[in-house]
């Protein structure tokens, strides 16, 4: 494994279940993790009482996708929420979420500089109608140089709740993942993944990657007409969670 720029999952070969991270040197952070694991000093206690579980035979480090630091948060993030491992997995944070306690007890921690606020704050306009024309918020917040949690701060002194929802609905139309020759990680993300936003568009497809044979997802919308997805293996661990939730089980056609 050569020290690249990426996406990594670390796999319970029991259960399925993933832990997702990223690394500006995967050969690194994949010693460092299996270091911290057999010494039972993990940072994540949810990873180390199930590395403590199973075995450390059990357990793999598997490359997901190699790509550009700036881009490194945006596909934590698509793959933290494809595979909900921080509901079927062992993520705790979001993406973008600090893993430790790093920093915390510094009293500018989390605090964007006084000169970058000013800037946001100047600009909020334009940010505002570059975010309803379909920039997502992880473009908008790299372009101004903000975290993407400030970022949806300062968006939401602009757009109610309601309305930052629905232009997330919109904006994720645009494909998550390209196919890169040149990487050559990522085999084949389905466009299926882009669905129709029509309440109608719910059901089951598939999508695979190098690292995995198949990946089956079910998206759906709830109650409330929020976009949801339930992934899994395979195609019967799928069936038997969609209909867990009393969901129908139907087959996803594109228009």
């Amino acid at each position: 494994m050569e020290n690249n720029c990426g996406i990594y999952c670390i796999k319970n070969n029991i259960n399925d279940k993933l832990y997702i991270g990223q690394s500006i040197n995967l050969k690194k952070r994949k010693r460092k993790h299996f270091s911290e694991l057999n010494t039972n000093c993990h940072v994540n206690t949810h990873l180390q009482r199930a590395y403590n579980k199973y075995g450390k035979e059990n357990f793999e480090f598997k490359i997901l996708l190699l790509c550009e630091k700036e881009e490194l948060t945006y596909y934590e993030d698509f793959f933290i929420k494809l595979f909900q491992t921080q509901t079927y997995g062992y993520n705790i944070n979001d993406a973008d979420s600090p893993p430790d306690n790093r920093g915390k007890r510094n009293g500018m921690y989390g605090v964007e500089p006084q000169n970058k606020r000013k800037d946001i704050d100047e600009n909020i306009d334009v940010i505002a109608d570059e975010y309803r024309n379909g920039m997502p918020l992880f473009h908008l917040a790299k372009k101004y140089n903000i975290a993407r949690r400030h970022m949806r701060i300062k968006l939401r002194t602009v757009f109610s709740k309601e309305e930052m929802e629905i232009i997330n609905k919109q904006n994720s139309k645009s494909p998550l993942i390209k196919h890169d020759n040149n990487k050559g990680t990522v085999h084949n993300i389905s466009s299926r993944i882009n669905m129709s936003k029509s309440h109608n568009s719910s059901g089951y497809f598939r999508t695979s990657f190098d690292s995995y044979d198949e990946i089956w997802v079910y998206k759906y919308y709830d109650e409330n007409g929020k976009r949801r997805k339930i992934s899994a293996k395979t195609l019967e661990k799928l069936e038997k969670r969609v209909k867990d939730r009393n969901l129908e089980w139907i087959k996803f056609e594109d228009n």
